[in-house]
Parts: C-alpha cells; structure tokens; sequence
C-alpha cells in the first residue's frame, strides 16, 4: 500500500472523527453559540491547521515517500510544484519542496478562510429570511454545508 493511500485514508478518517466530534459530543442539544464558545472552536480548528502546516514543513517528504533526488524531481514534476531543484543536492532540495507544500496548504487555507467570511453574512441573510432560531444554526450549517 503506498504512502499516498495510507496519508489521505488516516487524513479523511481524522476529518470525519473531529465532525463526529463536534457534532456529538460538543452539541449534543441545540443551543445559541455563545461568542467564547465560537472563538475557542475556531482557535481549535486553526491551530490543527497550523500543526498539519507545521507536519508538512518537517516531514512533507512522507506524503510521496520520497527517498531519493529521482523519486523528488518525479514528485515534483508529475504535482507541477514550482520550484527549482538543486541538482547533486538532495537535503537542500527536499527542504524546498518542503517548505514549498507547507506553503501551498497555508495558502489554500488562508485563502478558504478569508472566503468563509463572507459566506457567514449570506447565512445570517437566510437564516434571518427563513425565521431560524438561532440555537439550530449549528445543526443547519453542519448539515448544510
């Protein structure tokens, strides 16, 4: 089984329990999401973010199994990563394509970030147009999205 399969099989099985979690365990009743309540959520949600980030920069080369500057510079080609490999240089350029896909996710996850803010105004429209009270928001959305 190679190394991709086993990465994103643990990755999907951690999202779907973290979900599992947040939905049975921290609401498990229906209730207004306190302000405190939310910041301390979204603190926890960020910093998994910031610990996958921080699991990317130091041991990215464990998503591919990269072994060796060949196996590197398929990797790299074959994802269309944008980064110049230093030939004869294995350490240096592994730490570059670390640091480029630690990168590429805090992009993609600032990026997704900044556009869920905007999406929390057009619920509160729809939530406020539909008459939903305000402690099924959590449940609405979970579900929803």
């Amino acid at each position: 089984m190679s190394n991709e399969i086993i990465f994103f099989g643990s990755f999907l099985l951690f999202i779907v329990l973290m979900l599992a979690i947040d939905l049975g365990l921290f609401n498990k009743k229906d209730h207004k999401v306190s302000m405190k309540e939310a910041a301390i959520m979204s603190f926890i949600w960020v910093s998994f973010a910031l610990g996958f980030y921080f699991l990317l920069l130091t041991e990215g080369e464990i998503l591919h199994d990269i072994t060796s500057f060949a196996k590197l510079q398929g990797v790299t080609t074959k994802h269309l990563h944008n980064i110049t490999l230093i030939p004869g240089n294995f350490e240096a350029s592994l730490t570059l394509y670390k640091q480029n896909l630690a990168l590429e996710f805090l992009t993609g996850y600032v990026i997704e970030y900044a556009l869920s803010v905007d999406n929390i105004f057009v619920m509160v429209l729809i939530f406020s147009a539909f008459g939903v009270d305000e402690r099924y928001y959590h449940r609405v959305l979970f579900w929803g999205i």
